[in-house]
C-alpha cells in the first residue's frame, strides 16, 4: 500500500516532470574503487544494479555496467554506464601562472590596405582571409615568425603566394588553401600583403592540479582564446611560467573584476594542449608545498559547503575560502559550466568582490576531496561563477600526456 501510494504521487506530478527529471542525470558515471554508486546531489534517485553490482563488491577495476535509475526507488526513468576506475589523486596548487602559447602558423590580428601607384589595395582581404585566421604555410613553407612571412612575401616579386589556413568557427577547426597576390607599396617600395599578425598569446590564471604519476598538468579550465577574434588560440606548444600578483580590481555588479600580475622569469613547464576545457601540458619544476588530494568524480559532488583554493595579490602560497556549490549540472554541452558556485567568505568577498578574472582554475573542494575548478565569474554577480568538474580536467591532463609521449 505505501509503495502504490509513491507511485500515485510520482505520477500526479506528470510525464513531463519525470522526463525533465532524467533528463538531468548523466548519460555514464566513472566509480571509484569499491564506491558505492549513488548521485549525492540526488538522493531521491536509486540506482539499481543486476546481482548487487552497484555496492562494489566484486567488482573489477576497468569493468563496465549498467544501472537503472529508480525515483524514489520505485519508477525506473533512465539507464546509466557505469565504469569502475582506480582512485586518482592530484596535487593540488592554486597558485598564479603566466602560459605562454606558440600557434602553429601565425595568427592573422587584422588586415589593411596597402596604397599603390593605382591607389589602396588590400591583398588579404581579397584573397579571403579574416581576423582569426592561422596561416600554417606559405609555398609548402612553414610559417613560424613575423620576420620569416614579411622575407617571404618581400621576396615574391609579385608572384602570387600559396597559403595553407586554419579558420575555426568555435565549434571545429578546418584547413583550407588561399591565394594571396602581393602588391607594391609605393609608400616603402617594397612588396606587401596587408597582413597584420601575431606570433603568441599569452595569459594570466591558477595552475589548478599535478597529476602524481605522470606529473602532467591542468590549468584554468578553459581556453586561451585570441583577444581580438575571440576564437581559441590552435598551438604548437608553449610555456607554463611563474607569475606575480600585484594587486586586485575588485568586481561589482556588471563589472568583472580582474587580478593585476605578471609573467615572472622561471619556465615551470610545457604546455601541449589548449582546449575548451583548459590548458594542459607537462610540469617540470618542483611541486613542494602542494597538497596531495582525493579526486571525486562528478556524482560525489551535492548542493552545499565548499572551499576554493586559492592565492590573492601580496601572498606567497593560497588559501581555502568558503564557498557553496548551489547547482550542479550533468549536461556535456556545457564542458566548462559543469555546477555553479557562491563565495561566502568575508575576506575573500572584501579583498576581490569574490570571483574574478585570473582566478580561472582555482580548485574547488567538497568534502576534503578535489571536485572542481573555477572557470567563469557571473558579471552581474562576483559572488557566483561556473565550475568544471574535476574528473573532466583529468582526463584532458591525460591526453596531454599521450600528446607528449607522442611528440618524443
Amino acid at each position: 500500500m505505501i509503495i502504490m501510494t509513491c507511485v500515485v504521487t510520482i505520477l500526479a506530478g506528470g510525464a513531463a516532470a519525470i522526463s525533465s527529471e532524467a533528463a538531468d542525470l548523466p548519460d555514464s558515471i566513472s566509480v571509484t574503487g569499491s564506491r558505492q554508486v549513488s548521485i549525492a546531489s540526488k538522493p531521491y534517485i536509486e540506482l539499481v544494479a543486476p546481482d548487487d553490482e552497484a555496492t562494489g563488491a566484486a567488482v573489477t577495476v576497468d569493468s563496465s555496467y549498467t544501472v537503472t535509475a529508480m525515483l524514489h526507488g520505485v519508477l525506473p526513468i533512465k539507464s546509466i554506464e557505469v565504469t569502475r576506475i582506480s582512485q586518482e589523486y592530484v596535487e593540488l596548487s592554486g597558485r598564479p601562472v603566466g602560459i605562454m602559447l606558440y600557434s602553429d602558423g601565425l595568427v592573422v590580428a587584422g588586415l589593411s590596405p596597402v596604397s599603390t601607384d593605382s591607389g589602396m589595395v588590400n591583398p588579404g582581404q581579397l584573397c579571403g582571409l579574416q581576423p582569426g585566421d592561422v596561416i600554417r604555410t606559405i609555398n609548402g613553407d612553414h610559417m613560424q615568425t613575423a620576420e620569416q612571412m614579411l622575407h617571404t612575401i618581400e621576396s615574391s616579386n609579385g608572384q602570387a603566394l600559396q597559403l595553407e589556413i586554419l579558420r575555426s568557427d568555435g565549434d571545429s577547426t578546418a584547413s583550407s588553401s588561399l591565394t594571396l597576390q602581393p602588391v607594391y607599396s609605393s609608400d616603402d617600395n617594397s612588396w606587401r600583403g596587408g597582413i597584420w599578425i601575431k606570433e603568441t598569446s599569452s595569459g594570466l590564471g591558477m595552475l589548478t592540479f599535478v597529476t602524481t604519476d605522470t606529473a602532467s598538468f591542468g590549468g584554468l579550465g578553459h581556453a586561451i582564446c585570441d583577444a581580438d577574434t575571440g576564437t581559441l588560440v590552435q598551438i604548437y606548444g608553449g610555456d607554463l611560467m611563474s607569475a606575480n600578483l600585484t594587486g586586485v580590481n575588485p568586481g561589482s555588479k556588471g563589472l568583472p573584476g580582474e587580478l593585476i600580475g605578471s609573467l615572472g622569469g622561471e619556465k615551470l613547464g610545457a604546455v601541449t594542449v589548449n582546449c575548451e576545457s583548459g590548458v594542459y601540458g607537462q610540469y617540470l619544476a618542483d611541486t613542494g608545498g602542494m597538497t596531495i588530494a582525493r579526486v571525486a568524480m562528478k556524482q560525489e559532488l551535492h548542493e552545499g559547503h565548499a572551499m576554493i583554493l586559492t592565492t590573492l595579490p601580496g601572498e606567497k602560497s593560497p588559501r581555502l575560502f568558503d564557498a557553496v556549490i548551489e547547482q550542479i549540472n550533468y549536461d556535456a554541452e556545457a564542458p566548462t559550466r559543469n555546477l555553479i558556485v557562491r563565495v561566502t567568505d568575508p575576506e575573500l568577498i572584501n579583498c576581490s568582490g569574490g570571483i574574478v578574472q585570473g582566478m580561472s582554475g582555482s580548485p574547488i573542494l567538497q568534502d576534503g576531496a578535489f571536485v572542481a575548478a573555477l572557470t567563469h565569474v557571473f558579471v552581474n554577480d562576483p559572488t557566483m561563477g561556473y565550475g568544471i568538474f574535476a574528473e573532466n580536467m583529468l582526463r584532458f591532463a591525460e591526453m596531454s600526456q599521450d600528446s607528449t609521449e607522442d611528440a618524443a
